[in-house]
């Protein structure tokens, strides 16, 4: 019998036949024996019954090749990437049957002859099966690609590959076409989470995974693509360059230069254009009008939203955008006004012969710029700072600020007269001060009473819509003869030079501060973060504030390294102390000096126990440095830090020695850096575990969990004993710690708290040292010379720029008794009042009732007011006198004999309750009942959750004390 040739059609009849075969359920034994001979002839070689030579030893070899080699020969993942499903069948059968199809291939593939390479054969005859019609439509109703398809895929990937690497989308219209070709790929992207990967999506197009995001969400914000013809007519109306050219003119001349402004423009890869800054003063409506009656026949061809919509990259809308200290932005403005004065003085308009305008006139013929900063007409009025010699603290080898002496003429009245209590005997330099800012009197050019400077200033304003005492800074345009702004000017200037000496000196100090190494030498850099306001993670933004908010207290710590990394140190790359962070979350809002204190002695304890465990040198020298807060720059605090020498004071030899504790403060409204970070990231963290819903954070407890388990992992998975390594020369974090500081326990502090005397002065001094309880040695600047780092305090290298020590005792007043805490009860109350609105929901003692209930609830239905008159409660019959603050309510009854189930009932009427009563409400504790489950004895209750009602209590007993003095 001849031989039968086998082709791709062959082996895919025969196939299809075994496939239908297995997988159907045919109980007859006739259809069995059939199935049966077709598959013992196919095993010999042939199809349908006929027979066919014995294959040679290659396929002989190949036929007993198990299913694992045969899908290292690539003949698997065609097939595998997306399985074909067959109605009525279990998993299992459609493996076996897909096992059965494969076996058939292996041995249908070397028959024809005998080939060495019969791998390739087999890939071979795949891809001739592939091709068929057959197969290329089952794929395309499987809604897999077929070879078209990705021959498609892969010309788009490539042209969008030519555009990059020719940088052609970095151009207008080139950016049009490569969106217009990146939009047609990525339309039907939403089919993927179905039927594939995006990754490899991303991969193809040669994207990572957040562009093709970032190009996914533009697709979908663009409704339609529209390409324009360049072959088409120019529009009627459309400019020419010439008009648009005068449009760019028009913008430049009715908009103010800020020559220390310099925009910039990208405009190729590596390739920018810059410009200087033109301030847009006026509203762009008024703008206009300004460059119609400038350019003749401009309103011809140019309308106003054409003028809007050519505004140049370098026309800015002035904002705050500077330092957000309101003195360095103050003096900005004011700076801009004296480039005014200037650029008018170098006019050849004026005709005053003076030497100062003389003098402004020739460096303008000259080319001499007028100074754009302060910080530059400093340089030019003082001597060179001074250099730092060896000991003096300043690796930098220069003091950071300027000599007094040589600021001294420009200072205010009070600054100059703490100078000199400070520093006796300074006089004013000789060697500078030598370029007057403004000229003498009987200037003609500066008398001149009808020309005026224009020039802006900051200022705090009532904020609207906010609670009372709460501003805003607004920044306004002034105009002033030119003598009324030399006064102006020279006043903020003298200001300003004062302020940049003590920024200068502590920034630098900050600096010595992080990178001193000292066997038991601790720094703590400490800041109050922006509260973190709990939202669930589909919450609608008008309920952002109505979530309850949690109070961040970031603490840095700068500690010796173990002695199990120091073999690990890298010199030039780790720094001389290790950090760790630890963050402090309490549900209480009241940023002040028990709050501070509270966290301070829970993290020195830490540190003890940390040095003990890793063998390190016990702590003697505690500094700490923060902002000027009020919770921080206050005589509570200053108190509290003063009993922690004794509190901590260690026995070493026999002697006991106390721990040195110091404090540093930075310069107002300066001084932002790690600390700062950390309480962004940690905020950041919060959000994202909300938003990937890992947790929800509703109060402090909740995200010290979550914190702990996620945020700022900084701990290493592998060698405990090796510090992180970081990429540049500086601190790195070796962990991070979740703590919760209780309310409770704060709410305990402020109860037992004294109050003692004021620390005069203390605004202007930046560095403290507490010696023991109540006493405190203070200074004008910090210091870190040699001298001062041996406690040689009296030899101190840097008395000329510092100042001297100044001893302070501060006095503990008596403590509180019971009149003072009625009256702070009232005081408390009559807060919780205030936050009060219609509709919320409140707790009111009034008495123990027989089952031992100490407060009530009740609904506001008018919020706290004062009586005129004396007034009687149409329910209750209890009369109030005049001038006594009442509210409005509406009596919830406990429900059952159970404490927490509430039933609103109106119908009793509204009540008159004096405010002094309220306990909770508001936003100091806001009330939130839960609807319980409707039933016949409990419809239409409501349930006060259990940790709601314990905090009540406390309140109560605790906090108000109405259990101990009675009302």
């Amino acid at each position: 019998m001849p031989k039968r040739r086998i082709d791709a059609n062959t082996v895919e009849t025969e196939t299809a036949q075994v496939v239908t075969e297995c997988m159907t359920d045919v109980p007859a034994n006739k259809k069995a024996k059939g199935k049966a001979k077709r598959w013992a002839n196919l095993q010999k070689g042939g199809c349908g019954g006929a027979t066919t030579t014995k294959p040679d030893q290659a396929g002989l070899e190949l036929r007993e090749r198990d299913e694992s080699k045969i899908v290292n020969h690539g003949v698997r993942s065609p097939l595998n990437t997306q399985p074909f499903s067959l109605m009525h069948t279990t998993s299992r059968q459609k493996q076996e049957c897909v096992k059965e199809v494969f076996d058939t291939i292996d041995k249908v593939a070397p028959v024809v002859e005998s080939d060495p390479h019969e791998g390739l054969r087999r890939v071979e005859l795949l891809d001739e099966l592939i091709s068929t019609a057959e197969l290329q439509d089952r794929l395309k109703a499987a809604s897999m690609p077929t070879r078209a398809e990705h021959i498609i895929a892969q010309g788009v990937a490539r042209k969008l590959e030519d555009i990059r690497s020719q940088n052609l989308h970095l151009t207008t219209q080139g950016r049009l076409s490569y969106n217009a070709i990146l939009d047609a790929a990525i339309c039907q992207l939403n089919v993927l989470a179905v039927l594939g990967d995006k990754q490899e999506v991303a991969k193809l197009l040669g994207f990572s995974d957040q562009a093709l995001r970032d190009a996914v969400n533009r697709e979908r914000e663009r409704e339609n693509i529209i390409l324009m013809d360049p072959t088409r007519d120019k529009r009627s109306d459309a400019l020419t360059e010439a008009q648009i050219a005068q449009v760019v003119q028009g913008w430049e001349m009715v908009t103010d230069c800020a020559p220390d402004l310099t925009a910039r423009l990208r405009v190729g890869k590596g390739q920018y254009v810059h410009h200087p800054v033109q301030w847009k003063r006026d509203n762009s409506e008024d703008l206009y009008d300004k460059v119609c009656d400038l350019i003749p026949g401009f309103s011809d061809f140019c309308r106003l939203s054409k003028f809007k919509e050519l505004r140049p990259y370098w026309v800015w809308k002035p904002t705050y955008a500077t330092c957000l200290c309101p003195y360095c932005y103050n003096m900005r403005l004011l700076m801009l006004g004296y480039i005014t004065l200037l650029r008018q003085a170098r006019k050849e308009e004026n005709d005053c012969q003076c030497e100062w305008c003389c003098n402004q006139k020739e460096l303008a013929r000259l080319g001499e710029a007028p100074p754009y900063h302060a910080k530059v007409l400093a340089q030019n009025l003082f001597c060179e700072k001074a250099a730092a010699p060896a000991g003096s603290g300043f690796r930098s080898g220069k003091f950071p600020s300027y000599k007094l002496p040589c600021l001294y003429c420009y200072l205010n009245p009070e600054d100059k007269k703490y100078i000199d209590e400070s520093f006796p005997g300074i006089c004013e330099c000789t060697h500078c001060n030598n370029t007057p800012l403004f000229p003498s009197a009987g200037c003609q050019f500066m008398d001149d009473e009808r020309s005026v400077v224009r020039y802006q200033r900051s200022r705090k304003v009532p904020k609207p819509g906010a609670k009372e005492g709460q501003e805003m800074r607004v920044t306004e345009y002034i105009e002033r003869n030119r003598r009324d702004f030399e006064d102006t000017f020279l006043e903020g200037f003298g200001t300003w030079v004062f302020h940049r000496y003590v920024v200068d000196w502590q920034d630098e100090i900050d600096t010595e501060l992080h990178w001193w190494d000292r066997l038991g030498y601790s720094l703590m850099d400490i800041d109050f973060g922006m509260s973190y306001s709990c939202q669930s993670a589909h919450a609608l933004k008008d309920e952002h504030w109505l979530g309850n908010s949690i109070s961040i207290h970031t603490m840095l710590s700068y500690n010796d390294w173990p002695a199990r990394m120091q073999p690990h140190l890298i010199p030039g790359t780790h720094s001389a102390r290790m950090m760790t962070g630890d963050i402090f979350l309490s549900d209480d809002q009241k940023h002040d000096s028990y709050y501070v204190d509270h966290d301070i002695n829970r993290l020195i304890p830490l540190y003890d126990v940390m040095r003990s465990k890793e063998r390190i040198e016990p702590l003697s020298w505690q500094a700490i440095i923060s902002d000027g807060g009020p919770h921080y720059k206050c005589r509570q605090t200053f108190y509290n830090a003063s009993m922690l020498p004794g509190k901590y004071a260690r026995k070493i030899d026999g002697e006991i020695n106390a721990l040195h504790v110091e404090w540093h403060f930075r310069a107002p409204h300066h001084g932002k850096g790690v600390v700062d970070g950390t309480t962004a990231l940690v905020k950041r963290g919060f959000r994202k575990l909300v938003k990937e819903l890992k947790g929800q954070i509703n109060v402090a407890k909740d995200g010290v969990r979550l914190g702990n388990e996620h945020v700022l992992r900084c701990t290493k998975k592998g060698d405990q004993d090796k510090p992180f390594i970081p990429k540049k020369e500086g601190h790195r974090m070796e962990s991070v710690t979740f703590h919760e500081t209780q309310d409770v326990d704060l709410d305990e502090a402020r109860m037992r708290g004294s109050d003692v005397q004021g620390v005069d002065g203390s605004r202007r001094h930046f560095h403290f040292r507490f010696l023991r309880e109540g006493v405190i040695d203070m200074r004008f600047l910090s210091c870190m010379c040699d001298q001062c780092k041996n406690k040689d305090w009296d030899r101190c290298a840097n008395t000329r720029y510092v100042g001297s020590w100044e001893r302070v005792e501060i006095e503990k007043l008596s403590d509180k008794g019971v009149r003072a805490h009625v009256a702070e009860r009232k005081a408390m109350a009559q807060k919780v009042g205030k936050t009060l609105k219609k509709g919320d929901n409140v707790a009111v003692f009034t008495h123990v009732d027989d089952r031992g209930h100490r407060f009530w609830l009740a609904k506001v239905v008018k919020a706290p007011y004062t009586l005129k008159e004396k007034d009687t409660c149409r329910v209750s019959g209890v009369t109030f006198d005049a001038n006594e603050r009442v509210l409005e309510v509406n009596y919830y009854e406990r429900v059952g004999r159970e404490s927490t189930a509430f039933s609103l009932h109106e119908e009793l009427g509204t009540f008159l309750v004096p405010e002094s009563m309220l306990r909770a409400g508001g936003t100091t504790l806001p009330i939130k009942l839960v609807p319980r489950m409707a039933t016949r004895r409990y419809a239409g209750a409501f349930d006060l959750p259990e940790n709601l009602n314990k905090r009540i209590l406390y309140l109560i007993d605790q906090v108000y004390k109405d259990k101990e003095y009675g009302i």
